[in-house]
């Protein structure tokens, strides 16, 4: 198998991973702050079990500090914002909204500096998604906190394909990356007075599989895959994100979500192929 034949595996793999985060979210039901707080302390304990059995004791590459300490932050504020508006929203609602970030990703990596009208078209699209949910009922707090959400995650991205690009290994990546962010939601939680370890022993199974599923398997496969990826077809592949997440939410819980809102999505979706996908993209390029 091609190495790249290896990142859209694990692409694939790693996005069906994500899916599963806003479903465990609900489920668990517990404060947006504390459910970060798992996810990140779980997620970053797995990574440095994975690093250090794929090391084999070689001299690690340690990222710039300042490099980890941003893509740590962003990661912590992408989470817990997502994990606010998923309590004022419908899966479906939050996740199209915060899975706009191919949008804004695609702004960041043009290099030309000038706004194509496809990127025009697709933020427009994305502003239009984000008004017709409001006005359908959504919860002008949560739509704020989904695009806030999109906005970090966006940086996030960025941030880790410039890093892996520069050589960095996608678990040493993982593991500092996730343990900053289970030092900043810790902080966080001391500063707010919230305790993660009282959470109900009934979500401590879905607290525990947050951690394991979506941040471990998703992301730090998502990570790998930046290697030999554009950042734009890694988070483009996210696209199925909110129907996939949508569907797992009515199986598992039982959430239906109004009609308007599957049409609203679907706006969402548009932009972000539009932004991923532009007319004349190529994408066999591994690098841009």
């Amino acid at each position: 198998m091609t190495s790249a034949s290896r990142a859209y595996a694990a692409v694939a793999i790693g996005v069906f991973a994500v899916w599963w985060a806003a479903v465990l979210v609900k489920l668990a039901s517990v404060d947006p702050l504390v459910a970060a707080w798992w996810r990140f302390t779980i997620g970053s304990v797995g990574a440095w079990i994975a690093y250090k059995l794929v090391s084999r004791n070689t001299r690690p590459i340690l990222p710039p500090f300042t490099l980890t300490l941003l893509a740590g932050s962003l990661l912590a504020l992408h989470m817990i914002l997502w994990f606010a508006s998923l309590e004022l929203a419908t899966v479906l609602a939050s996740t199209a909204l915060v899975c706009t970030y191919p949008v804004f990703t695609a702004l960041f990596e043009s290099a030309t500096g000038i706004i194509s009208w496809t990127r025009s078209l697709s933020i427009t699209l994305v502003i239009l998604a984000a008004i017709t949910f409001t006005a359908s009922g959504v919860n002008l707090e949560a739509v704020i906190y989904a695009i806030a959400s999109s906005l970090a995650v966006t940086g996030y991205f960025l941030l880790l394909r410039y890093a892996r690009v520069k050589g960095y290994p996608a678990t040493l990546l993982a593991t500092t990356t996730y343990a900053t962010a289970a030092i900043i939601t810790t902080l966080a939680s001391l500063a707010l007075g919230v305790n993660p370890l009282a959470a109900p022993y009934r979500s401590i199974p879905y607290l525990v599989a947050l951690g394991l599923v979506p941040m471990l398997v998703g992301h730090t496969l998502l990570n790998y895959a930046l290697a030999s990826l554009p950042a734009t077809v890694v988070t483009g592949a996210v696209l199925t994100e909110p129907l996939g997440a949508a569907l797992l939410a009515y199986l598992v819980i039982g959430e239906k979500p109004p009609l308007e809102h599957v049409l609203y999505s679907l706006l969402v979706l548009i932009a972000a192929i539009i932004a991923t996908f532009p007319p004349g993209h190529r994408g066999t390029s591994s690098r841009h």
